[in-house]
């Protein structure tokens, strides 16, 4: 693995603390939030890594937040932030090495602050990291801030290489499109080597028990809100008057 000096590429993250092994490196990072689906990663810790904590007071309303279950294979419930100053409705934790899928209504800048994580170790510049991932698909991401190539991407985010059917669904927030790429064994990625950001994390097909096509990434469906709800419940109160006035 390469180390995590080498792979700071483009990051804007600002260090406060020197490099000794006693004390982690603290900095920020600025992640571009794009209108529609985001899927971002929290890969600096200040003690609380909840959506209150890690979110800026300038989240706009109408923005939402859901984690994947990879033990139920299906979306936790959405959490919305409707009102500044409250927060959100569900208020998840983001920690390190996990994603979680943001939508936004508008482009803004949310600025993550905080430690890189022990899993990082400082004097020897390499990346510790062994979640024992088990197979299914997974919504994942790097424990430390890196920009690079999948090809290095992957056991930074796994803590392995990649077996021989596994592949990675890459979402370009920008575009609104996937990149998906599946390893072959002697033959590497069939779909090139695509780029994971940091702040970013990804699909991860683990096993390779998943065909790698758009099908294969999961679509948030929407819970009904409550004003959808009482829409609803007008519009069926009106039907049944309607008929028992027809009636009449």
């Amino acid at each position: 693995m390469k180390t995590f000096a080498t792979l700071l590429t483009g990051l804007l993250l600002a260090f406060s603390a020197t490099a000794q092994s006693s004390v982690n490196i603290v900095g920020y990072y600025n992640l571009p939030i794009h209108p529609g689906e985001n899927l971002i990663a929290n890969q600096l810790s200040n003690s609380n890594n909840t959506l209150n904590a890690i979110f800026n007071p300038t989240t706009p309303v109408g923005s939402t937040y859901t984690r994947w279950d990879p033990v139920a294979q299906q979306f936790a419930p959405v959490s919305t932030y409707a009102v500044p100053g409250t927060g959100w409705t569900i208020n998840y934790s983001l920690n390190f090495g996990e994603g979680g899928l943001l939508t936004s209504p508008i482009r803004w800048t949310n600025t993550f602050v905080g430690e890189v994580t022990h899993a990082y170790n400082i004097d020897t510049g390499v990346l510790d990291w062994h979640p024992n991932y088990a197979n299914g698909l997974h919504l994942i991401s790097s424990p430390i801030p890196l920009t690079a190539p999948i090809d290095v991407m992957f056991p930074d985010v796994v803590g392995r290489l990649p077996q021989n059917g596994e592949w990675v669904g890459i979402l370009n927030p920008e575009t609104q499109l996937y990149t998906i790429t599946t390893f072959h064994t002697g033959s590497g990625w069939d779909n090139g080597n695509p780029i994971l950001s940091y702040g970013q994390s990804a699909w991860f097909d683990l096993g390779g028990g998943l065909a790698a096509t758009y099908a294969s990434i999961p679509t948030l469906v929407p819970e009904p809100n409550a004003i959808a709800l009482a829409v609803g419940a007008i519009a069926t109160l009106l039907f049944r008057r309607s008929r028992t006035i027809g009636r009449e």
